[in-house]
């Protein structure tokens, strides 16, 4: 599913759908995280730092990415929480 999960544009690097909050900051000064995900993934930080279990990033261009978030395994998108 494009936009599923962040990396930097064009990089070969695997992608990832979870990560803990912790590891946000590093990926953005390495350049895995860039652009438009930096303060989508900031303000999920935030909401976990601020007491949510996790939050998701989800690409609106995926037909029914919410009902695949909520109800398959896999999931839609980029899921940070506090220390999965």
């Amino acid at each position: 599913l494009p936009g599923r999960r962040f990396r930097a544009w064009g990089s070969s690097r695997p992608r990832s759908s979870r990560r803990r909050a912790a590891d946000i900051r590093r990926l953005r000064d390495d350049g895995t995280i860039s652009g438009g995900m930096i303060p989508k993934l900031e303000t999920c930080v935030q909401a976990v730092e601020s007491g949510c279990e996790a939050a998701v990033v989800l690409d609106g261009r995926v037909p029914h990415a919410m009902l695949l978030e909520f109800f398959t395994a896999r999931g839609a998108g980029t899921l940070v929480a506090k220390g999965r």
